[in-house]
């Protein structure tokens, strides 16, 4: 029986892989509509909350409800 369902799943993923590749060499181009900006300026880590501190966070998330609130969860 585990035999028979391994080479199903075999034979399915030999099957989909030969759906999914292209015969000849065709030339695939990459366009995009949205140029990416030359010198755009660079990220930068800055401390957000410096007078907070958390021993043993879990969890971190906002209120989605557009007032900006953030919510911690913290192990005891």
């Amino acid at each position: 029986m585990k035999k028979s369902i391994a080479l199903i799943g075999i034979l399915s993923t030999i099957a989909l892989v030969a759906f999914n590749c292209k015969v000849g060499s065709e030339e695939q181009t990459i366009t995009t509509t949205t140029p990416i900006p030359v010198g755009a300026p660079a990220y930068q880590a800055v401390i957000a909350f410096p007078k907070l501190s958390f021993s043993d966070p879990v969890d971190f998330t906002h209120a989605n409800d557009g007032t900006n609130r953030l919510f911690v969860v913290e192990q005891k």
